[in-house]
């Protein structure tokens, strides 16, 4: 391998928790328990999230909990994302602006003023099963960006170049396949 492992991708949260479940945070458990913590980390921002917290810690996710909400945090929080989730249905959630505005890719509910950005949402999804869909498709994209050079090694690519030089010299050496 030529570098370490990639960092997983951040998904970032950003609203506070309701003793009601109108957020639907439960569906970060279920998030914790169908991903690896190599496909995704977590910034999450805002009161009563410590349930869901720790659960996806002891899954070896890598989470950054801001239980408050604090402006000057949360304007480098949010250029900082990969994806911004937001998973309650009601008619919108602000940080959603905030997230195009940063140039982040969103993963929201198709309800609301969501709607009214044009080409705003990302990935769309209503249900448990489109959020596990798409969080699936986006981590195997990666997987398969990875796994393309997996093998690949300097000790390799060099082995190739001198191959591809004796055939240019000499034409004795039969190339192999090259990862050039």
């Amino acid at each position: 391998m030529l570098f370490r492992s990639p960092n997983p991708k951040t998904i970032g949260i950003c609203t506070r928790v309701y003793p009601d479940g109108r957020k639907r945070e439960n569906l970060l458990e279920k998030i914790a328990e169908k991903f690896l913590p190599d496909d995704f980390s977590f910034k999450i921002m805002g009161a009563g999230w410590e349930k869901y917290v720790e659960k996806l810690l002891k899954k070896g996710f890598q989470v950054e909990y801001t239980p408050e909400f604090n402006y000057d945090k949360y304007i480098d929080l949010i250029p900082s994302l990969d994806y911004y989730l937001y998973m309650g249905l009601d008619e919108g959630q602000m940080g959603f602006i905030d997230a195009l505005a940063a140039g982040v890719e969103t993963i929201v509910p198709p309800i609301g003023y969501h709607l009214d950005a044009l080409e705003g949402i990302s990935y769309p999804f209503t249900s448990e099963e489109e959020l596990i869909t798409t969080l699936t498709n986006l981590a195997e994209k990666r997987r398969k960006l990875i796994k393309s050079v997996q093998g690949w090694t300097w000790p390799d690519y060099a082995k190739k170049h001198l191959e591809i030089w004796q055939y240019l010299l000499d034409g004795k050496e039969k190339i192999g396949r090259a990862h050039v």
